[in-house]
């Protein structure tokens, strides 16, 4: 059968594949790259917020001084990847992708029947954020070492489940 194919067909199938196959992988490095900006942003965004002062948020973003287009929503949502610990982001290569994984992407971005994973998602991704924020502000002003051993072994078992689905995934 290949033999029936010209040599020419052969070869540029060969080449238009590994072109192909290159800036897919270069898109997805770019994609991992806005991804780590993005959240640094949010970072600095969230020391912005805390420093502007209650009511002057908006206003703040707003300001086209700054030399910026941050919309309020932009804004939440890379702050909110920004709390993202770095497991939580190594499989994700677009902000899309990282938006599907926070529960915040646009409802007219999602596919149909979406809205109720994502309602179910993210009162799940809020709970174990607010669990892990928790966690780490007490690991923070206390090492986990200087627990006493009760908590420490109820920390455990809580975390059990949380392991458990860690492996499924």
């Amino acid at each position: 059968m290949e033999a029936q194919l010209e040599l020419s067909i052969i070869e540029s199938i060969a080449t238009t594949w590994r072109e192909a196959t290159a800036l897919a992988s270069e898109a997805s490095d770019k994609g991992r790259a806005a991804i780590l900006k993005a959240r640094e942003c949010g970072q600095h965004l969230k020391t912005a917020k805390a420093n502007v002062g209650h009511g002057n948020w908006l206003a703040f973003l707003a300001n086209s001084n700054h030399g910026w287009n941050i919309s309020d929503e932009t804004a939440r949502k890379w702050m909110m990847l920004a709390d993202l610990p770095d497991e939580a982001l190594e499989s994700l290569q677009s902000l899309k992708q990282a938006y599907l994984a926070l529960g915040i992407l646009p409802q007219s971005q999602r596919e149909k029947g979406a809205q109720t994973a994502r309602a179910e998602g993210q009162k799940w991704l809020s709970s174990v954020l607010g669990a892990w924020e928790a966690i780490s502000h007490r690991i923070e002003k206390k090492p986990i070492a200087d627990w006493p051993q009760t908590q420490r072994i109820t920390l455990k078992e809580k975390l059990k489940p949380l392991a458990e689905l860690y492996q499924t995934l």
